[in-house]
């Protein structure tokens, strides 16, 4: 009887396990059905929404990719965003905003308490830059999916899992070149042969077929880019130039910044560690040719999230730093907010710095100093 009841009680969990997920499945499938109900309800067109969206919307409309329209990602993200454009431009925004949201949950370390996680998230649902980024329709939730994927697929030495996660962060490439490299290094060191040869194969056969497609049109596109040492534009070089700073000053300032994070990682830190890929993250940004601002998110989601349990003062300060652009005047956030940006990352990315340094100066055994 003992026996025959522990098999029907297995059962039991059986049916119940697999009615919670189908629950999952038919709650997500509402909640997406009213997404798009809602917003292809909203009236937009004269409005300052979706302002992004509509652009890269219209370069994927019917099925038909054209990068006239403000697209600029490369052919293999045109090939995984090309169902978008068979919906309105106000449902597929939507659908945009919806899977943001569920990106940012993902951030959301899984160890965490429950009051913790609603802390954490609270903070992030109600940042300027999340709204803001809702409010333009862009594309952060695929890049910050794709770190997420990348430090799973380390975990587990998934050469498929980390093929995809690298076609999804090369989407915005000014977002994850150095994280990028640091995990070609990581590879590179630490994996066998035939695993990283294989992740590399799968990556190059994926993008191949695309690249052959649309690669002449994406590259004229992506490197005339209109808005590069514009007030949008937060990158360091872009910010010191306004500023007024001489070109070979930058250059130094440039140089620095990239010799400390070399400094760094030579102390070892993993690619897995999201504190270092959001300070990699980050710092791409201040370093790239271009950076928007919209881009911000991403480094609150993936590396300022888990400082708020490492370095809780430096956490919330840096989310209060964000949220002051509710209380600031119009006027300055158009004239200055790419200047603000730019002071955002320099001090995200020195919080980032400063608890990583601490992490991997301690000797074993020792815990880091407050």
């Amino acid at each position: 009887m003992t026996r025959h009841g522990g098999a029907l009680n297995s059962i039991r969990d059986g049916f119940r396990d697999k009615r919670q997920v189908a629950l999952v499945f038919i709650l997500l499938a509402i909640v997406l059905c009213l997404t798009l109900w809602v917003f292809d309800r909203i009236p937009i067109e004269n409005s300052g929404l979706a302002v992004d969206w509509r652009g890269i919307w219209a370069g994927l409309h019917a099925g038909r990719p054209s990068y006239q329209t403000g697209l600029r990602v490369p052919p293999w993200g045109v090939i995984l965003l090309l169902p978008f454009g068979f919906l309105s431009m106000r449902a597929s925004w939507g659908l945009v905003t919806l899977a943001t949201l569920a990106a940012l949950v993902a951030c959301l370390p899984g160890e965490w308490s429950r009051p913790r996680k609603l802390l954490a998230g609270a903070l992030l649902a109600t940042s300027y830059s999340t709204l803001r980024l809702v409010a333009d329709g862009n594309l952060e939730f695929l890049i910050i999916a794709g770190i997420l994927l990348a430090g799973w697929a380390l975990s587990k030495g998934s050469g498929w899992g980390l093929a995809v996660a690298v076609l999804l962060m090369t989407l915005k490439i000014q977002e994850t070149w150095l994280f990028l490299a640091a995990i070609g290094i990581h590879v590179f060191r630490t994996w066998p042969r035939n695993r990283w040869l294989t992740a590399a194969g799968i990556t190059i056969l994926l993008a191949s077929a695309p690249l052959i497609w649309l690669g002449r049109e994406w590259w004229t596109a992506f490197v005339g880019i209109q808005e590069k040492g514009s007030l949008m534009d937060a990158s360091l070089w872009a910010g010191l130039a306004r500023l007024g700073v001489p070109a070979w000053a930058i250059a130094l300032v440039w140089a620095a910044i990239l010799g400390a994070i070399v400094l760094l990682a030579l102390k070892g830190p993993s690619p897995k560690e999201r504190i270092w890929a959001g300070l990699l993250v980050s710092t791409s940004l201040l370093l790239a040719p271009y950076a928007g601002g919209n881009s911000l998110l991403t480094g609150f989601a993936i590396g300022v999230v888990p400082l708020l349990a490492a370095w809780p003062v430096a956490g919330v300060f840096l989310f209060l730093l964000d949220d002051i652009k509710y209380i600031l005047p119009g006027g300055f956030n158009y004239w200055w907010g790419g200047i603000h940006a730019t002071t955002q990352l320099l001090l995200i990315g020195a919080a980032l710095y400063i608890h990583e340094w601490k992490q991997h100066s301690t000797p074993p055994g020792e815990s880091p100093p407050d």
